[in-house]
Parts: structure tokens; sequence; C-alpha cells
């Protein structure tokens, strides 16, 4: 049904077309999207006050390293039509980078699952400051991100870059390594790169130029005097026992809001438990494995299921807001110490079952979800992770998006036409539900 319904398509539009149509959807769907909060209380009227030189000095000195990334912002707040038309290509770039990184030869049934997956990501996180605020501090510094790292894809593939694409990649370093998560994984990617090129004498330039970007990048956030006024503001207003926490009370601040923002949406995580499970049947597993993969399954299910009850009946619970008690829930006692293990037995869970499937091709799934995973937890160790709220989420649910397609792709072949149908009717039904709550919620 729906595979044929995309062999239609493919025989009457090429992949070039598709990304035109995805683009042009999602600008539809962002003229239903208002700015707000610091879109509108702040950014927009910044350049009738002074220069976006002034301005570059003054966020510098006191509040933040992200420059470049502010100077576009204060740009693209100022008209929410030319916002609109920005944020759709990024996010079409994004479905763009992620086929070329994870597709060999990307087609119009792969193009058209990672479409499905992108949408997926719940799009109401980035309206916590405002849409402009958000999307330029997160979303598109993780859509250049991974558009910088097809250069390696192509590498591995012994393909070639056409030169005029490199002060592109090199550009989208740049505003990628302004985002402080963003740049710890574009350090470590290119840390890897750089010591797998150098081995194997291949290219070696292009991880090295990343590598010392990300190096830089750094160190002017950690010597920045702004983010320094800012830490000691964003202290005082939202976390004040920080000073008091010792590392236990951050890393357990960090697990609990961590799963608490990822189970605040619940159909990226659901999602990837079925597909996950999906792999395990379809797979010559123990039946241990599989009785494993359906525990993992119901629990999220469960959770997903209470998540919905509590928006409907407007209650609040700790599991799904990591804010409700502050002043006294992140205290490391041994009751808080059990919950946070149990919270991290899960993803225990997914790294064992993905490296019973891929065997040794689980090294790059599982490295791209501990990295996902690194970038939120690194939140704990932060005071302004209440500030930030569930945006700073993202990392770890594209993480999970990319594991997702890459099970996708490894199941493909091993399934009949009917159960690829259903698990597209599937996906698209999460997407639905998922633009439907992003309604609801703005």
């Amino acid at each position: 049904m729906v595979i044929e319904l995309i062999k239609k398509i493919k025989n009457r539009i090429n992949n070039k077309y598709l990304y035109l149509l995805f683009f042009m959807g999602v600008f539809i769907l962002h003229l239903f999207f208002k700015f707000s909060r610091d879109d509108i209380d702040y950014f927009n009227s910044i350049l009738d006050k002074m220069s976006i030189i002034n301005f570059i000095n003054m966020r510098y000195n006191t509040w933040t390293s992200r420059i470049i990334i502010e100077s576009v912002l204060v740009i693209v707040s100022r008209y929410i039509y030319l916002w609109r038309l920005i944020n759709s290509f990024i996010i079409t770039l994004l479905v763009y980078s992620i086929n070329i990184l994870c597709f060999k030869k990307p087609n119009t049934k792969n193009i058209s699952i990672t479409m499905i997956s992108v949408l997926i990501y719940p799009l109401i996180d980035m309206t916590g400051a405002g849409f402009a605020s958000c999307t330029t501090n997160y979303l598109w510094p993780l859509a250049f991100m991974l558009f910088s790292f097809i250069p390696y894809r192509k590498y591995y593939l012994k393909e070639q870059i056409d030169n005029k694409l490199w002060p592109l990649y090199i550009g989208a370093i740049l505003y990628a390594s302004n985002q402080e998560q963003c740049v710890i994984i574009i350090f470590t990617v290119s840390l890897i790169m750089s010591i797998i090129s150098i081995k194997q004498k291949k290219n070696y330039k292009y991880p090295l130029i990343s590598l010392a970007i990300s190096i830089i990048s750094i160190i002017f956030i950690l010597t920045c005097p702004g983010n320094m006024l800012r830490n000691t503001s964003e202290i005082s207003r939202w976390y004040p026992d920080y000073v008091n926490a010792n590392i236990m009370d951050k890393i357990y601040l960090a697990v609990l809001s961590s799963v608490s923002i990822l189970l605040n949406n619940g159909i990226v995580l659901w999602l990837f438990c079925l597909i996950l499970f999906i792999t395990i049947i379809k797979t010559k597993t123990k039946i241990f494995n599989k009785i494993l993969s359906l525990i993992l399954l119901i629990i999220t299910s469960l959770l997903s299921a209470y998540r919905f009850i509590t928006i409907i009946t407007s209650k609040d619970n700790l599991i799904f807001n990591y804010q409700t008690k502050i002043g006294h829930v992140f205290k490391c006692n041994l009751n808080n110490f059990i919950i946070a293990f149990a919270c991290i037995i899960p993803f225990i869970i997914i790294f064992y079952l993905l490296y019973i499937i891929l065997n040794k091709k689980s090294i790059v799934p599982i490295f791209i979800l501990i990295l996902g995973l690194g970038t939120r937890l690194m939140m704990g160790f932060s005071p302004t992770i209440f500030a930030s709220g569930r945006r700073t989420e993202i990392y770890l649910y594209f993480s999970l998006i990319l594991v997702m397609i890459y099970l996708i792709k490894f199941i493909s072949s091993k399934l009949k036409l009917i159960e690829k149908n259903i698990i597209i009717v599937i996906m698209i039904l999460c997407l639905i539900v998922n633009i439907g709550f992003l309604f609801i919620k703005m």
C-alpha cells in the first residue's frame, strides 16, 4: 500500500524534487508558527538600539560565547517570514544530511522514511524561549554539524568531494561549533576521524581542520567572560543549590532530567523501542533477547500511555517534569541513586540488544547513542539546566532517530511488503500525533 505509493511517486519524480516537495510542505507548516518570548521580547528590536558589532561585544562580555549564532538570531528574529523560509530549508538540509550519512545510495523510499523520522522530533521543544531563539541555537547547529560530517562518509565510500562544497562544510563547522553541546560532538568525531585517517594514511586535512576549529571553539567558550557571568546569574535565578551540589548530586540530576524530558514526549522513544523489538524478532537471536526487547517495549508503551493521561487530566509528575520539586529533590541519597540507576537500565538493555543484533557493526550506532546521551548528561553539570529545559535534549532525540533509521535499513531486506507498510503507517500516525500535540501546546 504505502510502499507501492512511494514506488509510483519514485517513477514520476527524482530525489531533488522530493526534497523540494518536503521543503514546501514544511514551509506551509511553518506558516502557522509565531514568534514569542525572547524572539519578540528582546532580539527583534536589538538592531534598532545598537549596531551588530556593539551587540556582539556586549553579549560576549555579559552573557554568552554564541556570538556567531546570536548574530544570525538578531537578524532572523526581525523577519518572521525570513525565519520560516530558512528554518524550512534547515530541516530539509537535516533530512538530506541524514540520508547521505545513513545510506550508500539514497532513494525515494529511504528519503521518505527519513523525512517522517525527522518530523517525529517534538518541535514543541523549540518554543521554550521562542521559535527563532531555540532553532538558531539548537536545531541549526545540529543540521550544520551533520552536514559537516558528510565528507567523512564520502571518504569511507571513496567518493570524490566537490571542491566548491568545502567552504560550505567549513562554514557549517564554524556555526555548529559555536554551540556548547555541538562542539563536544564535533571535537570527539573529528579526533577519532583524525586518528583513523592518519593511521590509515588517508586524507586527514579535513578532520584536522575540524578538530582545530572545535578546540579553538572550546577554549573560546571556556574563557568567555559572559559565560562566567551568566552562570552566576542562572545559579541565583534557577538553581541556588548548585554551589552545594556534589558530583553525585549532579549525576543524579543529569540522569533524572534527561529521562524526564525524553519521556515527556515519549513518541520518539516508543517508536525506537518498537523498531528495536521488530528487528530482534526478525533476527536469529535467543528467546531471552526477544523477551527482553518485549519488556522494554511494554514499559515504554505504558509510560507513553501514562503521559497521555497526565496531559488529558492536566496532572504533573516528577517522571515527566524533573522541575517539580526544585530545592530538595536533587540530593543523591540512596533512594535517588536507585531511581537514577533504574533510569539508566533501559539504555544498558538497548546497548546490549544493539550489540546482539549488529555484532561488530554495532560500534557506530552505540557510539551515536553514547554521544547523544553525553550531550544531555553534561547539562547536569551546568546551572543553566533549568533555564534551557527541554531544548537541550535535541541531540539525544536525534541520536535515537539516527539509530532507528539505521535499524530500519538493517531489517528492511528481512521484512515482507505488508510488514514494511505497517511500520510506515505506524510512523506516519506517530508523526500526526506529534504535529497534533505541537498545535495543541502552542
